[in-house]
C-alpha cells in the first residue's frame, strides 16, 4: 500500500500541477478534499474535487511554466512525505497581482492521506528560494 500510495502521490504532482491536466483531479483526489492552507482556518474547510479543479484552474494560467521535482518521498500506511521543488514564471495575473515576468523558485514538504486509493488530505508547506 504504502509504495501504491506513493505513485498516487507523484501522479498528483506530475500530472496536475506540472502538466496542469486537470481531468485527472477525479481520479486522483477524494471527493471530499481537504485543501491546503486549512490549517488557518477556526475549522478544516472541506470541498468537492471540482472545487480544487478550479483552485488549480485559477493559478495554472499564472505559472503556464511551472515544473514539480519531486525530490524523495516517504510513505507510511495511508500518509505520504512529498520534497518536492517548484520552478515557474509569472506570465500571467494571481489573484489580483500583475504578471511579474519573474522566476520563482519554491522547495517545500507536502503531507497527503489517501482514502480508497486517493487524496483525501493535502498538506503544503514551502519556502520561496531566494
Amino acid at each position: 500500500m504504502p509504495r501504491t500510495n506513493k505513485k498516487i502521490s507523484r501522479r498528483f504532482s506530475e500530472q496536475i500541477f506540472s502538466k496542469g491536466d486537470l481531468t485527472s483531479i477525479r481520479r486522483l483526489v477524494y471527493s471530499t478534499f481537504l485543501h491546503p492552507g486549512a490549517e488557518k482556518l477556526p475549522t478544516p474547510s472541506w470541498h468537492s474535487a471540482e472545487w480544487f479543479a478550479d483552485l488549480v484552474d485559477h493559478f495554472r494560467p499564472a505559472f503556464p511554466d511551472l515544473q514539480v521535482e519531486i525530490q524523495d518521498q516517504l510513505a507510511e500506511d495511508a500518509r505520504v512525505v512529498t520534497c518536492l521543488r517548484m520552478r515557474g514564471t509569472q506570465t500571467g495575473p494571481l489573484l489580483g497581482i500583475r504578471a511579474s515576468g519573474r522566476a520563482t523558485d519554491i522547495t517545500g514538504v507536502r503531507v497527503d492521506r489517501l482514502v480508497a486509493g486517493k487524496i483525501a488530505e493535502s498538506w503544503l508547506h514551502c519556502r520561496l528560494q531566494q
